[in-house]
């Protein structure tokens, strides 16, 4: 077969996949199809995408939000960013962010890049950490990103994670076997990992550095959210707000949705939707009250993932 007649059906290809892939264009199209066919030849793959350099696993969903969209979940950054500069006291004086549940540095880097502070890293399962830090090297930010291959609990000491082929559904392993991807992998599918436990509080003090200094923490721990919120209660009181993802299926799988709400409860006042920093100014974005953080947990709750969303990210605001 001729390049040209190669090229003809190359072109034939996208155009079909448009029809599959409404509102999309034809550059992310030729990326779904590239990602498509490599991802069954190779474990691993390498790209630039905006500015960053990626080594990512093909059976990622991590990995593939970067290599069609060039970022994976952060829509809303530059909003949350300078929200906080508005409001976050002494947010210029504060040196360092936290990536609780970094994966392969999805979100610290482009976190860095944008706040222009330093960054704490903190990935547990040891092939997802070693792959944050390729990501680091990769991009030179080793004197600015700090990989602390840790879980962040309240009790320090280890834990089992449990990690199935797409490193983004990875969980600590529940006592009764019950884990919030049940049901979409099974046990055989997984590798587990004794990993150590540490308190953020204590993650802190081992990076020499005081809660004050802490700008914002962002945290995605599949489940385990009641635990970082326990374990990080003397930066809460310093004023430092912590992103964190809400979905009511892995909280109940780590602890229940009625624990979650008591620390949200106990260590700040209000929150923020993530849906916000997409269609407000944040000049113009009203804090709610805690107490209605429930409301949200509801609803999603009641979609049931057949409907709509069954997560969300908010900021809570101490």
């Amino acid at each position: 077969m001729s390049l040209r007649s190669i090229s003809r059906m190359a072109k034939g290809v996208v155009q079909g996949s448009l029809g599959v892939l409404p509102g999309r264009s034809g550059l992310f199209a030729r990326r779904w199809l590239t990602w498509e066919f490599l991802r069954g030849q190779a474990v691993t793959l390498d790209f630039e995408r905006d500015g960053f350099r990626w080594s990512v696993f093909t059976d990622d969903v991590v990995g593939r939000g970067l290599f069609l969209n060039g970022n994976f979940q952060i829509d809303g950054l530059t909003q949350l960013l300078q929200w906080c500069r508005l409001n976050v006291n002494v947010w210029d004086q504060r040196t360092t962010l936290v990536n609780v549940g970094a994966n392969i540095g999805a979100t610290c880097l482009p976190l860095t890049r944008e706040s222009g502070k330093r960054c704490l890293a903190v990935e547990p399962v040891p092939t997802t950490h070693a792959m944050l830090r390729r990501n680091v090297e990769l991009n030179q930010y080793t004197q600015r990103i700090t990989c602390c291959q840790a879980a962040i609990a309240s009790q320090a000491g280890t834990v089992e994670m449990i990690a199935p082929r797409d490193s983004g559904h990875s969980e600590i392993r529940t006592a009764d076997g019950k884990q919030g991807f049940s049901g979409t992998y099974e046990a055989e599918e997984c590798t587990v990992s004794l990993v150590p436990a540490l308190p953020l509080e204590q993650l802190i003090r081992d990076a020499n550095l005081s809660p004050e200094q802490i700008a914002l923490v962002w945290s995605d721990t599949q489940g385990f959210e009641s635990e970082v919120i326990a374990s990080g209660a003397a930066l809460w009181k310093t004023g430092t707000p912590l992103w964190v993802e809400v979905w009511p299926h892995g909280l109940e799988m780590h602890g229940g949705v009625d624990r979650f709400l008591q620390e949200c409860r106990a260590h700040f006042r209000h929150w923020i939707l993530d849906d916000q920093f997409n269609t407000e100014s944040v000049t113009e974005i009203e804090l709610r009250p805690i107490d209605s953080l429930q409301e949200v947990i509801r609803e999603l709750q009641q979609r049931g993932g057949r409907n709509g969303r069954i997560d969300h990210d908010v900021l809570l605001v101490p």
